[in-house]
């Protein structure tokens, strides 16, 4: 992820912000939808991971994507969209 957003603030991006979506962090960490996701509840959720790294949390919305786990099952799950100011 540093060399990701070292390589965004060059040309000819020259960002100065990034953003990205996660599946927010409740979600991550709800035991019936993880084992069907992940194989397992993560001992550590993206959303805390990128904050950990300055990204700040900005919306959640419900049902932004179709979440099909590998039988078919679409989940009710929340995306949770995140910021950082990279100068």
């Amino acid at each position: 992820m540093n060399e990701i957003e070292r390589i965004a603030t060059q040309e000819p991006l020259c960002a100065k912000t990034l953003m990205l979506d996660t599946v927010e962090r409740g979600d991550q960490l709800r035991e019936d939808f993880a084992k069907v996701t992940y194989g397992g509840v993560p001992k550590f959720t993206n959303q805390d991971w990128y904050s950990r790294r300055g990204y700040r949390s900005l919306k959640i919305v419900q049902n932004y994507y179709d979440s099909k786990d590998r039988n078919g099952k679409v989940w009710d799950t929340k995306t949770i969209f995140m910021r950082k100011d990279l100068l």
